[in-house]
């Protein structure tokens, strides 16, 4: 019952809950408070944490340098 690929609003009045959670508890805030769109990529910790926001431009090497590191911290 889980919509994984059914199309969703990343902003606005019908923001998904995903990205109203992940907008408003971002800790690092930068210059755009807002997700720019949904090919944004958020690291979330095991606990919930939201560890690292990447920017649509971001490279896949760069992103999983980033889950290897947060999966070292969690043994």
């Amino acid at each position: 019952s889980f919509p994984i690929f059914a199309k969703v609003d990343v902003k606005g009045s019908h923001q998904a809950p995903i990205y109203s959670y992940l907008q408003q508890n971002f800790k690092k805030r930068t210059i755009f408070k807002n997700i720019p769109w949904n090919f944004t990529k958020f690291l979330v910790d095991g606990k919930g944490q939201i560890r690292y926001r990447f920017w649509p431009i971001v490279s896949a090497w760069y992103v999983e340098k980033k889950i290897k590191m947060l999966l070292s911290e969690q043994v």
